[in-house]
């Protein structure tokens, strides 16, 4: 008789083990991997400098300490040909052979523009001439005032795409904008005979007429001469505007949600748990994820629940690269991807399930002072089944990127009256179709471009 009642309670035992044994569901939120790599400046490097040599920068030169001037010799200064075995031929666009370093330094000068030196005869430039076909370690540098007519802009931007800014990521556009003095004419692209004297000698920096120094060449070697000319020239740079256009030079790091100890509170009606329990089922994170690809696990207590939806705010830092065109509040979007527990594991449900809409991300607020990008979650606890667990990954994309109001300010079409000189036919075209053409590149790997994740596990009852 007792035989028999050990073995029953050692039956009794064993069920109730196996009755409690869990299935474990462990989760990795697996993070989008955007390319930060950063190498250094190219060694020996081919460097092709032009300056345009037409009529119309003549009006840059009349003043001896013009921004232009300055710039000029920033660039001597700054593309060294001693540093790191690096070759340089010098060009005056609009003539078809090179000309010497002394003879560049001339562009300071009347001459190199008016015609009345034979070394420098009068030119027409097309900017697009300049850019050729890549060679090893190639960098070119454009000084113009970029004055082209819809047709110019175009062949421009396409020789870029074409030669350069094209499925080989290594290579970026760069842009320095700069505004200087000027004291001449200024022409129409469409037609020379039409022009305007203009002057900047009242000395307002928002008159000055804009000219820009075009870089094309690896996100690194046009970085490293930002920097330099930065450091060789601080108060012109400052006053100037230095951008770079690259698929890989817009954010630093992915999008998630913050690392455990850094999550902010939560309603009084959603509980952070560290486990969720659904039948013989436990969801847990991965004890091996990296801090960053844990899921915030919620539990909602329905009772509790005042307002609809519950809204949590989540802060992480975020700093945007040197020169980067950026993103801002406006240039994210999200998609839901949802799934709940079948049986031992996460089943993705369509896109247009009941509870899609069960959270949403939004309120993007960047903060660059702080290097600080919050948002807001909001849980529609309305739309979730008691008990059920909720797997959402919530992809970030970008779906576009901002415009610098210099961008439409500089733009020909916003002159105040006829003969404003202070801005710049096609300007706004010519930099859109390169923000275009950094988002096409973004899209080739991704479409729309991934570039973060957050990942929540929620549980109603």
């Amino acid at each position: 008789m007792v035989k028999i009642k050990i073995i029953l309670v050692l039956t009794a035992s064993s069920l109730l083990l196996v009755s409690c044994t869990k299935s474990r569901i462990e989760l990795n939120c697996n993070l989008p991997v955007i390319n930060t790599t950063t190498e250094l400046k190219s060694e020996n490097q081919n460097i092709d400098l032009y300056v345009d040599g037409s009529g119309s920068m003549l009006g840059y030169v009349k003043k001896d300490t013009s921004n232009y001037i300055q710039t000029i010799e920033a660039l001597n200064n700054a593309i060294d040909p001693q540093e790191g075995g690096s070759t340089i031929e010098y060009h005056r666009l609009g003539q078809d052979k090179p000309i010497s370093r002394s003879d560049y330094r001339q562009a300071q000068l009347p001459e190199f523009y008016d015609g009345t030196n034979s070394k420098f005869p009068a030119v027409s430039s097309q900017i697009n001439s300049a850019i050729t076909p890549t060679t090893e370690n190639q960098l070119i540098v454009v000084v113009t005032d970029l004055e082209q007519n819809d047709g110019d802009i175009d062949l421009l931007s396409e020789a870029i795409k074409q030669h350069y800014y094209n499925n080989n990521r290594k290579y970026a556009v760069g842009i320095w904008a700069i505004k200087s003095q000027f004291e001449g004419k200024v022409y129409s692209p469409q037609n020379d005979a039409i022009n305007f004297y203009y002057s900047t000698t009242n000395g307002e920096i928002d008159t000055y007429r804009p000219f820009y120094v075009l870089f094309i060449g690896t996100k690194e070697d046009i970085k490293y001469y930002f920097n330099r000319l930065a450091s060789l020239a601080p108060e012109l740079t400052a006053a100037s505007k230095l951008l770079l256009f690259s698929p890989d030079n817009i954010i630093t790091e992915v999008i998630s949600l913050p690392e455990e100890q850094n999550l902010p509170d939560t309603p009084s009606a959603i509980t952070r748990v560290g486990r969720l329990y659904e039948g013989s089922n436990l969801i847990m994170n991965s004890p091996n994820n990296p801090p960053k690809q844990n899921y915030d696990l919620l539990k909602i207590i329905e009772r509790k629940i005042k307002d609809n939806p519950l809204t949590i705010t989540y802060s992480i830092g975020f700093s945007q690269p040197e020169f980067s065109l950026g993103i801002d509040e406006n240039s994210l979007s999200t998609e839901n991807q949802v799934s709940i527990v079948e049986k031992t594991q996460f089943t993705q449900q369509p896109q247009n399930s009941s509870f899609s809409n069960g959270i949403e991300v939004n309120k993007w607020e960047i903060n660059p002072e702080n290097n600080n990008l919050s948002y807001s979650t909001n849980i529609n606890g309305q739309n979730l089944t008691n008990g059920q667990i909720y797997n959402f990954e919530v992809n970030v994309m970008i779906k576009d990127l901002p415009e610098p109001e210099w961008w439409s300010e500089w733009d020909w079409n916003t002159r105040e009256n006829e003969n404003d000189g202070s801005k710049t036919h096609n300007i706004l075209s010519f930099l859109r179709l390169l923000k275009l053409q950094t988002l096409e590149l973004m899209t080739k790997e991704n479409n729309p471009p991934v570039v973060g994740k957050l990942c929540f596990a929620i549980q109603k009852e």
